[in-house]
């Protein structure tokens, strides 16, 4: 194929077919493009169909309105080939020609060159033949006029010029505001399915939180009826055994009537024998509590004496609510609005025990705070409750509950108290899932303190109570669940292992204290 200098429009009219390379991925699409000999052109793809016109200029064969640079045209002896290379790929099309096209094409031109030399002669020869007659200013004039239409022509050809580079630019720029408009879109559509994902996820929480509910009615429900049954059989079987004992009674009366003195004796024997031995059982009992309460002074005297003592003297404190330390760990949990607007915060212990404490979590949704115990040992006794997927104890309303704290703070005493009561509700203010309500006497001063069922479980965090004239005995603690949330925030360079195993056994307040009131502290802010 050798190259051919495009001077006409018509050496390029016709069918032509190819394809367009895409520089950026190197794929091929067919195309189809239909040219006159006015210029018009359509262009028809897989991508659909578009007009538009071919422009030849200064010998150059251009697509006006596009970013593709000039066409050339190869010819051989049976085929043509026009090429473009545009900004995005690479234009190849061709087509079939007749085996004297070219040699057709050359004639008709030197037919058209001849025919207009031989018109331009005849014109040239009646204008000199008039312009011999004619001065020479006109001979200027028509110099002049030559000039004027040149330099229109120029003018003509650099405003086409610009008119094309204008046309690029505002299709480049359209392009760019289009590509931002989808950026836009694409942005704003990834911002709303995040907005759903969060709702979808809270609803899932509701939902698990209000099947969970409704399980454990069932359980409640179904346990009663088996209690309910269990009864019924328990009442029919005594009544079998009263039957069947007045009978035999009724048999054996006369024996019975003669053993009677008999039993009554050996009756009063046991009675009396048993008294004798759970009077000594009591008294063992309580000699091992008085050597267990001898040995825990003991320890206490021990530990105070290894306290050092804190160089801050006590009047720069101000005593700012309860919390608890949790087993196994150097973590206590209390209130945020226990610890908010400290600079220095104080936990002490009923032992005696100091330790300068910084703030780890704080949840101020719901009024939550974890403080890290600096230069402490773990302790292997303490609170506990499950730290992943845990939503605390099961609380039922009309449960006994024990609220551990420091009422009033030191003004009344350096140890802990309790007071009981039981839950009134299981939501709090505005039914709010994380909280319930309790009919505990809590004051100031208890305020993060534990919650503790009748098995010495942990349920809750005391919060405080409705204060308002005529209202009395609403109170509100905080759950287990919400504390479960605080935990799930602490880094993984603090983490810690604490858990505790569902007791299935009740035990009475007098032993909960006991068990628990060594690890109830006071925290004491600046």
């Amino acid at each position: 194929l050798k190259e051919i200098n495009i001077k006409s429009l018509h050496e390029v009219a016709g069918e032509w077919e190819g394809y367009f390379t895409r520089e950026s991925n190197g794929e091929d699409y067919p195309i189809s493009m239909s040219i006159t000999e006015y210029g018009e052109l359509r262009w028809e793809s897989n991508r659909g169909k578009k007009l538009g016109s071919m422009l030849l200029l200064s010998g150059k064969l251009l697509w006006t309105g596009t970013s593709a640079g000039a066409w050339t045209l190869h010819e051989g002896k049976e085929t043509q080939e026009l090429s473009a290379e545009g900004r995005r790929g690479t234009f190849l099309l061709e087509r079939t020609v007749k085996k004297n096209f070219r040699e057709e094409l050359v004639r008709l031109a030197a037919e058209r060159k001849r025919l207009a030399a031989e018109k331009k002669l005849r014109e040239d020869r009646a204008r000199l033949t008039a312009e011999s007659a004619r001065a020479q200013p006109e001979i200027v004039a028509r110099k002049k006029q030559e000039e004027a239409l040149r330099l229109t022509a120029t003018a003509q050809k650099r405003k086409e010029e610009e008119t094309l580079r204008l046309a690029t630019e505002r299709r480049r720029k359209e392009e760019d505001a289009r590509r931002q408009a989808v950026l836009r879109e694409i942005q704003k559509e990834r911002e709303r399915m995040a907005t759903e994902r969060l709702k979808m996820a809270e609803a899932e929480f509701l939902r698990k939180e209000r099947e969970r509910e409704r399980r454990e009615a069932t359980e409640e429900r179904r346990l009663a009826a088996e209690i309910k049954r269990k009864g019924e059989q328990a009442r029919l079987a005594a009544d079998r055994a009263r039957v069947q004992q007045e009978a035999a009674a009724r048999r054996r009366q006369e024996e019975s009537n003669r053993l009677a003195s008999a039993r009554k004796r050996r009756e009063a024997e046991t009675a009396s024998r048993a008294k004798r031995v759970q009077v000594a059982s009591a008294q063992m009992a309580l000699l091992r509590e008085l050597a267990k309460l001898k040995e825990e002074m003991a320890r206490m005297k021990r530990r105070r004496a290894r306290v050092p003592r804190r160089d801050m003297p006590e009047s720069l404190w101000r005593f700012s609510g309860s919390g608890f330390y949790m087993k196994g760990s150097r973590h206590i949990l209390t209130n945020y609005h226990v610890i908010k607007n400290s600079k220095v915060i104080q936990v002490s212990f009923p032992n005696g025990e100091r330790y300068r404490g910084r703030v780890v979590v704080a949840d101020k949704n719901n009024d939550l705070a974890l403080v890290k115990l600096l230069r402490m040992k773990p302790k292997e006794k303490g609170f506990g409750f499950r730290r992943f997927f845990f939503y605390g104890a099961r609380i039922q309303v009309g449960e006994e509950i024990h609220a551990l704290g420091y009422p009033l703070g030191a003004s009344l005493s350096r140890n802990p108290s309790m007071v009981s009561g039981r839950i009134s509700s299981t939501t709090g203010m505005e039914d709010n899932l994380s909280q319930f309500r309790m009919t505990a006497p809590i004051n100031a001063g208890n305020s993060g303190g534990p919650i503790v069922n009748d098995k010495g479980e942990l349920v809750g965090i005391a919060k405080g109570g409705h204060v308002q004239r005529g209202v009395e005995g609403v109170r509100f603690a905080i759950k287990t669940s919400a504390a479960a949330m605080v935990l799930e925030q602490i880094p993984t360079s603090e983490n810690f292992s604490i858990e505790v195993r569902a007791r299935k056994r009740t035990r009475s307040p007098a032993q909960i204290f006991r068990e628990l009131s060594p690890y109830v502290v006071m925290i004491e802010v600046r």
